[in-house]
């Protein structure tokens, strides 16, 4: 069955058609701007019939010169610019347990032995969609929430996660972000350790990524808030970092930003010298943990453009979001 909720705004925005169409199309209402709509396998928002993201509901599985440890669900893929470029890659080469925009923490430790959540191969642990709670709409807004479980391949479930995602009417670029809260349903403490990667997770398209023959174009760039560049933005705190560059010779980007109340703000942020991707890392340089009962919170911004980036306006729009006005 397919669900949808629609808002009729001011302003029309124009754009490409979705790569990848729900199961059932809804009927064509003049003046839609904003659409959600849940068909079985996914979740997708869209802009004047141009789409924004998708989540993942159903396991997909991997090509199939992939092992099956890799099959996954509960991620964003793609992710969209305003013109229809997708900006993510999902099973890339290399790296086939990274998937375009996702969460989970890679060094763990739970009842005195190791949880890995981020590398499926390790066979510790996973990250599975659960169900979905209820889809959305505003006069300016579009969008979903949805349960998660983070899985000891031992132990069972660990974390309940739940995603609220909100898209936002904007005719410069696309909008939308992420509120998140993790809760441990295990009878033990979990230990997120002190780790140079994991947390909420970026992969830049497969033209960024060098050990894809096939598909390898150019290197993605990164620009941070502090103006630090690819090679030195590792392990800084930066209140937004961008990831940019070409597909099929059309300069596109993707920006996160981060929320002054999120746990230890500015977040540090993992980016790899080499492989198109980032992350959001709060266990960079210190352990935390999350007790029985208790919740980890975090709330992101992410912007995605056509052209090249705009620093200026993306700190605008990060004092936007952290309630800061000039």
């Amino acid at each position: 069955m397919l669900r949808i909720i629609f808002f009729i705004p001011w302003i029309i925005i124009l754009g490409t058609s979705c790569t990848a169409e729900p199961q059932t199309q809804p009927q064509e209402k003049k003046g839609t701007i904003l659409l959600v709509q849940d068909s079985a396998d996914y979740i997708l928002i869209s802009k004047a019939g141009s789409p924004i993201l998708h989540y993942q509901k159903s396991m997909v599985s991997p090509p199939d010169e992939m092992p099956d440890h890799y099959q996954r669900s509960g991620f964003i893929y793609p992710v969209y610019t305003p013109n229809g470029v997708i900006v993510t890659d999902d099973f890339p080469v290399g790296h086939a347990h990274q998937h375009s925009f996702f969460h989970a923490w890679t060094k763990t430790t739970l009842e005195g032995e190791k949880v890995d959540f981020w590398n499926q191969h390790k066979a510790l642990g996973d990250v599975k969609h659960k169900e979905v709670l209820n889809l959305f709409s505003t006069d300016s807004t579009a969008g979903f929430k949805v349960l998660l479980d983070h899985i000891s391949l031992k132990h069972g479930n660990v974390l309940t996660e739940e995603w609220t995602i909100t898209a936002f009417e904007r005719t410069d670029y696309n909008l939308w972000e992420i509120d998140l809260t993790q809760e441990n349903i295990y009878t033990d403490t979990l230990f997120i350790d002190d780790y140079h990667y994991g947390g909420l997770g970026f992969r830049g398209s497969k033209h960024w990524n060098s050990d894809d023959s096939t598909a390898f174009q150019n290197p993605m760039l990164t620009i941070t808030s502090e103006g630090l560049e690819r090679d030195s933005a590792n392990h800084s705190r930066p209140e937004w970092a961008c990831a940019y560059g070409e597909v099929n010779n059309q300069p596109v980007g993707f920006v996160m930003l981060d929320h002054p109340d999120n746990f230890r703000y500015p977040q540090a942020i993992r980016v790899h010298p080499e492989m198109p991707y980032f992350c959001k890392a709060p266990m960079v340089g210190q352990a935390f943990f999350i007790a029985p009962g208790e919740k980890y919170q975090a709330k992101y911004r992410i912007i995605t453009f056509d052209g090249q980036p705009d620093e200026k306006a993306i700190t605008k729009e990060q004092k936007r979001f952290a309630g800061r006005f000039d």
